[in-house]
């Protein structure tokens, strides 16, 4: 049942063993069971420290398909790695599905994170996002982007 599952996936994760806590989490999904919110972060946790990163994303968008939306702390340190790697793609996708679901993160704190860390260039595909999402963007986040992609020439 659910109980036992949620039980043997967090055994996993205190044992350091995110793979085997995903299987189980994905294994229990295929017989029609839901892990439980808490157990979905904790995943995403267990994945994020072990450095593997698109899968807690990919977890993390079987939680937004699945309408969970609870215990989304990791999520922009998530999106914010994925962007640091180079995978713009897939945290736009993982934006526009969490844009449908209601829960889109801060993009100006997103934005100002990347621009700090030298990489404004993946800063304004972000904005150009935003801009099509008709997202708040305060102006100082535009003002930091500009002053970054002018610095990197």
């Amino acid at each position: 049942d659910s109980e036992t599952y949620n039980v043997l996936i967090e055994s996993f994760l205190r044992k350091g063993l995110p793979a085997e806590a995903k299987y189980t989490s994905d294994k229990m999904m295929e017989i029609g069971h839901l892990p439980t919110a808490s157990t979905f972060r904790s995943v995403i946790d267990g994945l994020y420290s072990d450095g593997r990163f698109q899968t807690a994303s990919r977890v993390m968008k079987c939680m937004l398909e699945k309408d969970i939306k609870e215990n989304f702390d990791l999520i922009p340190n998530i999106l914010e790695t994925l962007l640091d790697r180079g995978h713009v793609e897939e945290v736009i996708d993982r934006l526009e599905l969490m844009f449908v679901k209601g829960c889109a993160p801060d993009l100006n704190k997103l934005s100002n994170g990347l621009c700090e860390k030298g990489k404004s260039f993946t800063a304004c595909q972000l904005l150009q996002f935003a801009l099509q999402k008709n997202c708040n963007i305060k102006a100082a986040t535009y003002d930091t982007v500009l002053n970054g992609l002018c610095a990197d020439g």
